[in-house]
């Protein structure tokens, strides 16, 4: 039941509203503030959608008490400084995890491609001893005790086969890819472009007819599925031809290639990495052969080997 002064205060204020004089929000904040005199509430004016007819929130309370009303959300905040600093050292350490993480991919993907090469001369290695006897021959030197250039090694011209044509004295792939003067001029100029002579002075695994003849059977073509990124290029008096095997992984650092061009005129294409091979002495696998690739990677050399399962970091 409303108190008789309240009844009172709100008639005067309802004849107020009709009339053009106070603004409409100021009459409505009135009433409100009436109701909550009489009613011992705390009343909290919220604008109206639009803002234009004003409402109020009231919450009553005992008589003489209090309402705790929350305290206002700030618009908006921002990062210190500090927190600032925070965010971007862990950005930071996180750049340089996954840039590790990275060259660690790039390292075992090249190992792992360098070492399934391994496997394929080995399966062509074996495959050549069991048609000719013997494992292929090396590049042994003439002139010192078991010395070998295991870099430039007749072990594609062994693996890939050759027909020997006794007219024009050169020996041509089974394949037709690549050729070379059996001269003795030609061999050194090949296989010891500088210092020792080598002992080459033909192959084994070839013969004058692609069958055979009657005292030998015909050449073996062990390497028919290798890829043209597995056959290594030499340039010999501006004469290119197929010479060597190589590992796909290039060398890099073309300051340091393995085999830089050497004053006989012997030139190899930029980054070439031919497997290295010795047959006539090998320390580590005395009763076969050594043959092995070297990576450079991140700075350092990784030795892929057929006498070790782990690639070795030789420096």
């Amino acid at each position: 039941m409303k108190h008789p002064l309240q009844s009172a205060i709100e008639s005067n204020l309802q004849t107020a509203s009709r009339s053009t004089s106070p603004p409409i929000n100021q009459v409505g904040t009135a009433r409100c503030a009436v109701r909550a005199a009489f009613s011992g509430a705390i009343v909290l004016p919220h604008a109206a959608a639009g803002g234009q007819i004003p409402r109020c929130a009231v919450r009553a309370v005992p008589q003489g008490g209090s309402a705790i009303v929350p305290p206002a959300v700030p618009a908006g905040t921002a990062f210190t400084l500090i927190e600032m600093i925070v965010v971007v050292a862990v950005i930071g350490g996180l750049a340089v995890l996954l840039l590790t993480a990275m060259k660690g991919i790039d390292r075992t993907k090249k190992i792992s491609v360098a070492q399934a090469e391994l496997s394929e001369i080995q399966v062509a290695i074996d495959s050549y001893k069991k048609q000719v006897g013997v494992y292929p021959p090396d590049n042994a030197l003439a002139a010192t005790t078991n010395a070998v250039n295991f870099l430039i090694n007749p072990l594609y011209f062994e693996l890939a086969g050759t027909v020997f044509n006794p007219t024009n004295n050169t020996y041509t792939t089974l394949d037709g890819s690549s050729s070379i003067g059996a001269a003795p001029f030609t061999f050194t100029a090949v296989y010891s472009p500088s210092g020792p002579a080598t002992t080459i002075s033909g192959f084994m695994n070839s013969s004058t007819s692609a069958r055979g003849t009657d005292d030998k059977p015909g050449p073996l073509n062990c390497i028919k599925g290798f890829r043209p990124n597995q056959i290594g290029q030499l340039a010999i008096s501006n004469q290119t031809n197929n010479m060597l095997l190589v590992c796909s992984i290039i060398w890099p650092n073309t300051a340091s290639e393995p085999i830089p061009a050497s004053p006989a005129g012997i030139a190899a294409a930029d980054g070439l990495n031919p497997w290295r091979y010795v047959s006539s002495n090998p320390t580590n696998n005395p009763n076969s052969y050594d043959l092995w690739v070297d990576l450079l990677i991140a700075g350092q050399t990784n030795r892929v080997s057929n006498w070790s399962k782990q690639p070795q970091i030789v420096h």
